[in-house]
């Protein structure tokens, strides 16, 4: 198997699994989950990343993640091979207080904007469903606004968080809800 520069640019047939290496990101990472040439696992390795780059790749769609061990990395690939999801025992711990912080919050109900950020709270809503794959369609059917409206909500977004793409609202949006901010 090669290395492939998009998610478009997979084989066909499609791999058994994924491998993301330490230099992708979340954005990259939901990309290559949602690829319509392939419904294959992505297996993240990473080196150094720590609990919140775990956390990233798992929140962006990865089915499992190693931080560079050698043997959790073939277990893994063989565990996401077989259907199962994949995460080293020493880094359980992490991943159940993440969950923990996170379980009983409902985003669409108790949406705070973090401090620093002139987001509205409708903004916020926005960048939610964004994050859980709405199109801009879907999101101004859920919201019970107009197409218009939700791209000009995308707009300002994009704009107020100095960013360029939607795949970047997802990476931002990540990082603060691991830094507890969401």
């Amino acid at each position: 198997m090669g290395i492939f520069a998009t998610p478009d640019e997979l084989p066909s047939p499609a791999p058994s699994v994924i491998v993301v290496g330490p230099e992708c990101d979340g954005a990259l990472i939901w990309m290559c989950s949602r690829s319509a040439q392939s419904r294959s696992p992505v297996f993240c390795l990473d080196v150094g990343g720590g609990t919140s780059r775990m956390l990233e790749a798992l929140h962006a769609g990865a089915s499992g993640y190693c931080d560079g061990d050698q043997e959790d990395l073939a277990t893994g690939v063989l565990n996401l091979a077989a259907g199962e999801k994949f995460v080293p025992h020493h880094l359980i711990s992490h991943l159940v207080d993440a969950y923990l912080r996170l379980c009983n919050t409902n985003p669409m109900h108790s949406l705070e904007v973090p401090s620093g950020h002139d987001l509205t709270t409708r903004e916020m809503q926005v960048i939610v469903l964004l994050v859980d794959g709405h199109t801009t369609k879907e999101i101004s059917k859920r919201l019970v606004i107009s197409e218009h409206t939700a791209k000009n909500h995308i707009r300002n977004i994009l704009a107020k968080l100095d960013l360029t793409k939607r795949s970047e609202i997802i990476s931002w949006y990540y990082r603060i809800q691991i830094a507890g901010f969401v």
